[in-house]
């Protein structure tokens, strides 16, 4: 698009045109018949006004030759003619000539708006729009009304350029163009916008020069301009979401549209629905050259952690083939290790991947509305937050460990909160992604909520191995390599996706006969076996992304590297697993408490039951022993302290079996008679809390 044209006047071919419309005026003939009318003085100006012909060469005159015009008016003055009749006719003729000029203007050849402005960002057929007049100093002015005053509507000029529909929303957008300075500018905004005063207004901060005075006749001039070029108006579907388009049938990278079948699938164009999504989307780029990214890539395939990730993050474009659900991916470990540069790395293959520059890649100190806002911009494509401890407390009712385990259930739920309005629901878009999230600590020790041991893949250590200089050495180098070459292989995935839509069916089979396989592995708990679906999908994508970027290498042993994972994996969620950690508590708090552990040892030695004991067990002579009953109220204060959910442990327990009982409140107790004379009777019946032997072995065999 051309940033200046030319200020020159009206092109020579549109004045013939404008010429050719109007009748030239016989000035000596016109003389002699006003002369001869007024010398009627009375009837002088219903004379006029009643003969056609005399109105409309007077009229043209008024605006051909304003000296000739105003030597006629001057003859009924002297003939006699009151000087307010005389006037007003003038005024009368001069407003049905600049009418006639304007009109005429409009049903010539001028009135196509690339014959004045060959620069114009529209169709070469569109036109202004009747009425409409596109001047020589190219502001736009239109006559009103039956006063036809010529009045400015615009001091640049301005069109509509593109007209764009949301087929998810049903809302239509429209982009308007215009030039001023030097330069063209346009803003796409809803339709709505340029048609209420109160919000076209506003694009004046966007540089369009409209003012509470002009706006109604602006908003007049671009629906007619609409109505009259609509056929010709350039027509765009567009999508509020980044990724995949409807029907799988294309991928909007950012602002670049990925096609599988060009012939058959229309553009798609990505339409923000605020400033920061705008920011979002521009951070999908490509810099610097594909095959310096490959070469760090191959380098990175030797360290597990960062290999991992990076096939993770791949696996974005095939969720929806895959049938796979949302999850997370989180690098645990102490400061300064490099996590952040592994997640560098792997955003680096999707675009700018710099936390510092304008990127998709975010921190955790954010408002708590933003990971769902920002989660629901992808379909298709990875989200990056860095460092939970930047997670700041949101409100006095949530701390940053609950916020961060809100986001993982919310990237898993696939949807935004839903929200109302006085009219009823807000739409709220599904969205599919992977989010990339890095940590000191894992999201599982700052929050004792179970339901994130399922929805997360945590990889704890230090992704390059060790902390030493060879590693540091390393670190520098991705740094520096993935500023410099990024953008280049999430492409080029999504394009060998669509090339081979035939075998989608074939990639789903595979991933489903995987996770059924490394499900079926002894011992799997329910966690675990979605951990695995997780896993499985990973290992499904990495032949897929082999085959798409050659470049890589293939010596690497992938069954390894699933294989370290997944134990990695399966081991950070079982000692995550809040029943599990919770019933550790439980026990450490036993044995610390050892003496006020209550047996049938002590009762036959005389000893009663009494508050300062905190449990009983069955145990025999011969040490042996089935079960371990906890009383209610010190297990209860035992929970509050270590901020463990009673109702929750208890259920999570009793699924486990790691519970023994008899009916006893809601099922999760049982009643104990305890052993030794009591003033009232000679058991001590107690409804307590037991937990199986088996259970104690269960989460102590690792230790």
């Amino acid at each position: 698009m051309p940033n200046e044209f030319d200020n020159s006047p009206i092109p020579d071919k549109v004045m013939q045109g404008v010429q050719s419309h109007i009748t030239v005026v016989d000035i000596p003939a016109l003389t002699v018949e006003v002369s001869n009318l007024s010398m009627n003085q009375k009837a002088f100006s219903a004379s006029i006004l009643q003969s056609t012909h005399l109105l409309d060469s007077l009229a043209t005159l008024s605006f051909q030759n304003e000296i000739e015009f105003a030597k006629i008016m001057k003859i009924p003055e002297m003939n006699g003619v009151a000087k307010k009749d005389v006037a007003e006719l003038k005024k009368l003729l001069t407003r049905q000539g600049k009418k006639d000029q304007i009109q005429g203007y409009v049903n010539t050849s001028r009135s196509r708006i690339k014959d004045v402005m060959p620069s114009a960002p529209v169709d070469d057929g569109a036109v202004m729009p009747k009425g409409y007049v596109l001047g020589s100093d190219f502001s736009i002015s239109c006559s009103y009304g039956d006063d036809d005053k010529s009045k400015t509507v615009s001091t640049v000029p301005l069109f509509i350029s593109g007209i764009k529909h949301n087929s998810a929303s049903g809302l239509e957008h429209v982009t308007i163009c215009w030039f001023k300075g030097s330069t063209w500018s346009s803003v796409t905004v809803e339709k709505m916008i340029i048609a209420k005063k109160s919000m076209i207004v506003d694009l004046a901060s966007k540089r369009l020069p409209v003012t509470s005075n002009n706006c109604d006749g602006m908003i007049d001039y671009l629906f007619a301009y609409e109505q009259e070029n609509y056929e010709s108006i350039k027509k765009t579907k567009v999508q509020n979401q980044l990724g995949w388009t409807d029907g799988m049938s294309g991928f909007l990278w950012g602002r670049e549209f990925i096609a599988g079948d060009a012939s058959s699938c229309p553009e798609v164009e990505f339409v923000a629905r605020e400033p920061g999504d705008e920011q979002f989307a521009d951070g999908f780029v490509s810099r610097g050259l594909y095959d310096e990214w490959a070469k760090l890539a191959n380098e990175m395939l030797d360290y597990p952690h960062v290999a991992f990730t990076f096939y993770a993050s791949m696996l974005t474009p095939l969720l929806s083939i895959l049938a796979v659900k949302n999850f997370t991916l989180e690098l645990a470990n102490r400061t300064s290790t490099g996590k952040s540069i592994a997640l560098q790395f792997a955003a680096s293959a999707w675009g700018q991947p710099e936390l510092q520059d304008d990127s998709f890649v975010n921190s955790w100190n954010v408002s708590p509305t933003w990971p769902g806002r920002a989660a629901s911009l992808l379909n298709g494509l990875p989200m990056f937050m860095d460092d939970t401890k930047q997670a700041m407390k949101n409100d006095n009712r949530r701390d940053a460990g609950s916020f961060v385990a809100d986001t993982l259930f919310l990237i898993a739920a696939g949807r935004d909160r839903a929200k109302g309005n006085v009219n009823g629901t807000e739409r709220v878009p599904a969205f599919r992604t992977v989010l990339f999230s890095t940590g000191e600590f894992p999201t599982f020790d700052n929050n004792r909520d179970g339901g994130t041991r399922g929805r997360a893949l945590c990889l704890c250590g230090d992704p390059f191995g060790a902390e030493d200089a060879s590693t540091k050495v390393v670190v520098d180098r991705v740094d520096r390599g993935t500023k410099k070459h990024y953008g280049h292989a999430g492409p080029r995935l999504v394009k060998f996706i669509l090339e081979h839509r035939d075998q989608w069916d074939l990639w789903n089979e595979a991933c489903l006969e995987i996770s059924t396989r490394m499900a079926g592995a002894e011992g799997m708990t329910s966690i675990e076996m979605r951990l695995v679906a997780y896993i499985a999908a990973v290992a499904t994508a990495i032949p897929i992304i082999h085959a798409a970027l050659p470049e890589l290498r293939r010596d690497k042993k992938v069954p390894d590297l699933l294989a370290y994972i997944s134990s990695k994996v399966r081991n950070e969620a079982v000692d995550a697993d809040t029943a599990t950690q919770s019933l550790r508590s439980v026990i450490d708090w036993i044995t610390a408490n050892i003496n006020r552990m209550f047996t049938p040892g002590l009762a036959l030695q005389g000893k009663q039951w009494s508050s300062e004991y905190i449990c009983y067990c069955d145990m025999d002579q011969n040490e042996d022993w089935t079960y371990i009953g906890l009383e209610s109220t010190a297990l209860t204060e035992h929970f509050r302290l270590n901020k463990i959910n009673p109702k929750e442990t208890y259920r999570n327990w009793q699924a486990k079996g790691w519970l023994v009982t008899n009916g006893s409140s809601r099922g999760f107790q049982k009643q104990v008679p305890i052993p030794g004379k009591s003033s009232n009777s000679k058991f001590n019946k107690m409804n307590l809390y037991c937990i199986t032997k088996e259970s104690t072995y269960t989460v102590t065999k690792k230790e």
